[in-house]
């Protein structure tokens, strides 16, 4: 049997069932249902699976971003980590892509549209990974030819500071964006139908856009500190010619 601790809001709870489910049906191992946050909308995610094999050997923990297993585990699995390696997902994509399938939505932007996901409200904090700054955001805009400009985030992921601020408001002024302010499965379901996305260093974007078959440029951040550093433990690098990809960042702190 393969047990999961769900830590981490919806993004990081995408990568702890991901794994757990690539394990379950690689080695025929139980698993329950997804019982990370937005569970009611993950229909797919809703059946648990049953141990094909009397699993008899010590039981293992997984934890951390990095995965080694060397041998099929002949006991059972407690996944307590984040596994955020494109790695362990890009073979699968097919696959996932079903199990995260969400409810339809009546919303369709034109092909030069773009959308801006921003991640502010706890990454600037010092114990955390850091903001992007709004010229990563802004540069892309300016040397690119968009249409209509959207922006999402505006959660409050820590206390009263949120993610689309007074200071992006006053920032992204001059394009005149909309603002995608649906609840977290219709915004997911929204970014994935934009053939242009600029990531944050967001797992919840990083999710949406990787299961888009509509994204034909992926504007991606990679930072010189924080959670997406270059060659750190973390590596949601996906080498094809749709992640175009902004490299060395320099993150802001509160």
């Amino acid at each position: 049997m393969i047990y999961i601790k769900y830590n981490g809001r919806f993004g990081n709870n995408l990568f702890q069932y991901a794994m757990g489910r690539i394990l379950a049906e690689q080695y025929g191992h139980g698993l329950g249902s997804y019982k990370g946050e937005n569970s009611v909308s993950l229909l797919n995610c809703q059946r648990a699976l049953q141990d094909k094999y009397s699993w008899t050997g010590p039981f293992i923990t997984l934890s951390g971003n990095r995965v080694e297993l060397t041998a099929v585990p002949s006991g059972s699995i407690y996944l307590d980590g984040t596994f955020q390696r494109a790695e362990y997902y890009i073979q699968h994509r097919d696959k996932i892509k079903k199990w995260f399938e969400v409810p339809e939505i009546e919303f369709r932007p034109k092909n030069e549209d773009v959308v801006l996901h921003i991640r502010r409200s706890d990454f600037g904090y010092k114990h955390n990974g850091g903001m992007l700054p709004l010229d990563y955001y802004g540069d892309i805009l300016d040397n690119n030819e968009f249409g209509q400009v959207y922006i999402t985030g505006g959660c409050s992921h820590f206390g009263e500071k949120k993610d689309i601020d007074d200071q992006v408001k006053e920032y992204f002024q001059k394009y005149k964006p909309l603002y995608i302010t649906s609840d977290a499965i219709k915004t997911f379901r929204a970014i994935q139908k934009f053939k242009n996305v600029v990531q944050s260093m967001s797992t919840f974007c990083w999710w949406a856009s990787f299961l888009s078959d509509e994204a034909e440029r992926i504007y991606t951040p990679i930072t010189n500190d924080g959670y997406w550093q270059k060659n750190g433990d973390i590596n949601l690098m996906i080498n094809n010619d749709v992640y175009v990809y902004v490299d060395n960042l320099k993150v802001e702190k509160f």
